[in-house]
């Protein structure tokens, strides 16, 4: 007879043994975490994780951060023969939405009030320490932003545009991470503002003078009447660039209908394809735009053919200027 035996392992976990006295930054926690060393703020609640929460709220305030309270109430009536019990329950949970980089925070050993039940720790962070990280992060960005720039002056292109559409948009982005700074290192803060500005203004003025640069031209087949030819222009030249016959850069494609007709009318499906040419190089495509779009009706194929082609105008204007991006 064949006999198995299983073992089963409990692993017991041994519950977590909170101070029997008061920390001293219960009292005074200023004095623990001076202001001139670190950020602080003590939260309580009645559990750890909603102590937590509290003093990561607070910290979160010091970087104007978002925080929001959801408060759920329940409600339940029990009924007997004797006696109608109603009881009412309110619970607060506390939801941080930090936009700011919260991951520099560090707690202090909790501690229990067990006579009323209330948790009690305090958040801190170290300013030195968070001063290095926000001072790379801003070194690092503002290096990528620089050789871009230079990039762009050296050697000009129809990408060079993008990039420096890109580098102003992260040059926006380390604004927010020098308004941290700002509160824990006001003089660093502004040395560093006054570069991400500098750039700023260098890459929009290089940006304006590449309109000079970039002048288009079109070919776009069955647009008999130029409307899409005429739509790009028009998009083109509220941007600042210039459009005339020659230019190094063509916009060539087509744009093609699909039409359907029976008893309650004509439908016409539209679709377009377009390329930008650099003539310079080769006649390379350097970007592209092409779309499909929905089915539009009328009674007749002039009138569904219109509204077609108004609709292909219209997410033009909205949407063709994302090709330089």
């Amino acid at each position: 007879m064949l006999c198995i035996f299983s073992f089963i392992y409990y692993i017991v976990t041994p519950p977590y043994i909170y101070p029997e006295s008061p920390p001293d930054w219960l009292s005074d926690k200023d004095f623990v975490f001076p202001a001139r060393t670190y950020l602080s703020a003590s939260g309580s609640g009645k559990s750890l994780k909603d102590a937590r929460n509290d003093a990561l709220s607070q910290i979160a305030v010091y970087f104007n951060s978002t925080v929001s309270v959801n408060k759920k109430t329940k409600s339940s009536i029990k009924e007997n023969n004797s006696s109608i019990k109603k009881t009412r329950q309110t619970s607060s949970e506390i939801s941080v939405l930090a936009e700011s980089d919260l991951k520099l925070v560090l707690f202090t050993e909790a501690f229990l009030d067990e006579k009323n039940g209330d948790y009690f720790i305090c958040a801190y962070i170290n300013k030195k320490e968070a001063c290095k990280v926000y001072s790379a992060e801003l070194s690092a960005g503002i290096s990528d932003a620089e050789n871009i720039l230079t990039q762009a002056k050296k050697h000009f292109s129809f990408s060079s545009r993008g990039r420096l559409l890109n580098a102003l948009k992260k040059l926006e982005n380390l604004e927010s991470t020098v308004n941290k700074l700002r509160l824990l290192n006001s003089e660093n803060a502004e040395v560093q503002t006054a570069k991400i500005l500098n750039l700023k203004n260098a890459s929009k003025t290089e940006l304006e003078k590449s309109k000079s640069k970039m002048s288009f031209s079109f070919k776009i087949e069955n647009d008999e009447e130029e409307r899409i030819s005429i739509v790009l222009q028009e998009i083109l030249e509220e941007q600042g660039f210039t459009c005339s016959p020659n230019s190094p850069f063509l916009i060539k494609g087509y744009i093609k209908t699909t039409n359907a007709e029976n008893s309650v009318g004509v439908f016409v499906k539209p679709r377009i394809s377009l390329k930008v040419l650099d003539l310079k190089n080769g006649g390379n495509a350097i970007a592209s735009y092409s779309k499909s779009y929905g089915k539009w009706g009328h009674a007749n194929l002039e009138g569904a053919l219109n509204k077609a082609l108004f609709e292909v105008e219209k997410d033009l204007r909205l949407h063709f200027m994302e090709i330089f991006q």
